[in-house]
């Protein structure tokens, strides 16, 4: 049974827009506050979190963080279309109604290329790893990263639909070649659809 929990608590409620009706769905409301969770680095199945094996542990041996939540709703639901959009954001921006706003966006159905990071201890250390990755048929950077504990980073990217399984297994490959090198994931990030261009070692 899992021992991860959550709790959820709201803030404040306000008018959206200065509380301007959209059409047959009416006004709608903004919702700010706060998610804090709790879950068990050690479950069987866990999804891949970054650096999760350094961070602490409470009393339970959970580890524990908190997230903003912010909602936009109908004020009435049953005038909603039934359909939720959700933002995970990066580094605290938010760009779901601009990205809408926009209509631009990845088709996630297609292929892309996703940059997966692996950081490693030394630069000798990321080349090796870089070689073997290079192999079998990842594009390579080799680059330093003195604000991390481990200090260089080999990124390996592929192209491939980014669906969740398909990540996963990417994730899992690059820490199996990664972990003789005294390395690990840490992370994936990707500009979509667009090409990219990818220096060689150095």
């Amino acid at each position: 049974m899992s021992r991860n929990q959550i709790r959820i608590e709201f803030t404040s409620k306000t008018p959206f827009a200065g509380g301007v009706s959209f059409g047959n769905t009416g006004p709608y409301e903004r919702l700010l506050g706060m998610a804090s969770l709790a879950i068990d680095p050690g479950e069987k199945d866990l999804p891949f979190v970054a650096d999760l094996d350094l961070a602490p542990r409470n009393a339970e041996g959970l580890v524990e963080f908190k997230a903003v939540l912010d909602i936009v709703k109908p004020v009435d639901l049953s005038r909603g279309n039934r359909r939720l959009l959700c933002d995970f954001s990066n580094r605290g921006n938010r760009g779901a109604f601009t990205r809408l706003n926009d209509g631009g966006g990845s088709d996630l159905s297609k292929p892309m290329f996703i940059n997966f990071h692996v950081a490693v201890p030394d630069k000798p250390s990321a080349k090796k790893l870089a070689a073997i990755a290079q192999k079998l048929g990842y594009r390579i950077k080799v680059f330093a990263s003195p604000e991390c504990v481990l200090r260089w980073t080999c990124e390996c990217s592929t192209r491939m639909v980014a669906a969740y399984e398909s990540v996963i297994a990417v994730q899992n490959e690059l820490a199996d070649l990664s972990e003789p090198f005294g390395g690990r994931p840490d992370g994936w990030s990707t500009f979509g659809n667009g090409p990219i261009g990818s220096p060689p070692v150095r």
